[in-house]
């Protein structure tokens, strides 16, 4: 019987994207709220910007 590698693993991604004040965060809210295996990730950049970037 072959290994299983218990860091391969697959998932889902859920992108949650629309203008301000849609409701992204209450959306968000309420899945983390209803189901403990799903996560939060927030990522940013700390880097300065570059020409022809805007924030």
């Amino acid at each position: 019987m072959a290994a299983v590698n218990p860091l391969k693993r697959r998932g889902l991604l859920f992108v949650l994207s629309s203008p301000s004040g849609a409701g992204k965060s209450t959306i968000a809210r309420m899945i983390l709220d209803a189901d403990d295996g799903i996560g939060l990730s927030v990522s940013a950049t700390t880097r300065p910007i570059r020409e022809g970037e805007e924030s």
